[in-house]
This record gives C-alpha cells, sequence and structure tokens, in this order.
C-alpha cells in the first residue's frame, strides 16, 4: 500500500524509486494489479529496472490523503 497526503495534482507521474527495480524493497512477487481505493478507475504505472512510476488518475481525490492498493501476483 503506498499513500500521499494532500491532493496530488492529476495526470502527475510519480517516481518511486524504493519499490523498483534493484531496490532493497521490492514487493515479494510481482506486481498484478493497482487500486485507487474508493474508486474503480484504472491506474497507469509501470516497473522498471531503476524505478517505479504511477500516474495519478483523473478521479476525484480525497484532500487528505490518497491511498493506493497494491495487488500481487
Amino acid at each position: 500500500m503506498s499513500f500521499f497526503l494532500g491532493k496530488p495534482e492529476v495526470g502527475k507521474k510519480i517516481q518511486m524509486r524504493a519499490i523498483g527495480g534493484y531496490h532493497r524493497n521490492i514487493p515479494p512477487s510481482p506486481i498484478k494489479n493497482i487500486k485507487l481505493l474508493g474508486s474503480d478507475v484504472k491506474v497507469d504505472w509501470k516497473l522498471t529496472s531503476e524505478s517505479f512510476y504511477l500516474t495519478m488518475p483523473d478521479v476525484e481525490m480525497n484532500k487528505f490523503a490518497t491511498v493506493f492498493k497494491f495487488e500481487l501476483e
């Protein structure tokens, strides 16, 4: 699970190096899907050998925190 404080800008691409590529915090199994909690909107994401990228979807988000659920295989 990953969360962001405040309301992120729609379309903004967020880089999370700590869970991407060869870093020590990679998930224990491949990422199957990512969901924005409270929404059915599709979340665009990409995992590369260097980093993990998540694009903020065009949907109304909570002004206090935005939470993404990572589903693993």
